[in-house]
């Protein structure tokens, strides 16, 4: 019996190799809006058909699902090192289901620790980089209010959500008086009362 899961296991390995070990990610859209998500892999990264309006820079890749678009997927060798999904999709890994809660953050992402407050307001802005779509989501201790810019996305409380790029260029937020929680996805520059945030790392 044992000889007998030696061999599936060791023909398993073989197509493994045979294939470059090659392992596929794919990022389904739940409906109900846009989801924009990046990752990042030790080894070599490919899109496939479905993803071809996707953006691959060496081994990190970027891109969006949803409304219309249903499926993107990407083979890759060696393992996946960051991922960051911000929006309604599903992520499987090689036919089975991930979250970014598994993964580290991406390098050089801004987090609330990198956003300081003041006892008044602030103004947030979210720009796109361009190339791309992009998806944030933050929460402020005590307001959080569009400008007019970001008149087409969302706060609940005092948690704002919402998009830029393609074609949309930034969106604004007031705010007080500490960020608790921030994330970015995709190709966009953080600002603060017109400065930009650099992160910390």
């Amino acid at each position: 019996m044992k000889r007998a899961v030696a061999g599936v296991l060791g023909g398993e390995t073989l197509r493994r190799s045979l294939r470059g070990d090659r392992r596929e990610l794919t990022v389904e859209s739940e409906g109900g809006g846009v989801a924009v998500y990046e990752f990042a892999v030790t080894g070599s990264l490919s899109k496939t058909e479905s993803s071809r309006s996707d953006t691959v820079d060496g081994a990190r890749a970027y891109g969006w699902v949803g409304p219309k678009r249903g499926v993107d997927t990407f083979r890759y060798s060696g393992e996946i090192t960051a991922l960051e999904l911000n929006g309604p999709a599903r992520i499987t890994r090689d036919g089975s289901q991930v979250t970014d809660d598994d993964y580290p953050a991406l390098p050089g992402a801004v987090t609330a620790d990198d956003v300081p407050g003041g006892p008044g307001s602030d103004v947030l802005e979210i720009r796109s980089d361009g190339g791309g779509m992009a998806a944030y989501e933050f929460t402020a201790s005590r307001y959080v209010g569009k400008l007019e810019s970001a008149a087409g996305d969302e706060v609940e409380g005092r948690t704002a959500r919402g998009h830029v790029g393609p074609v949309r260029g930034a969106d604004g937020y007031e705010f007080s008086t500490e960020m608790e929680s921030f994330s970015v996805t995709g190709p966009a520059s953080v600002y603060l009362n017109g400065a930009e945030i650099r992160p910390s790392e």
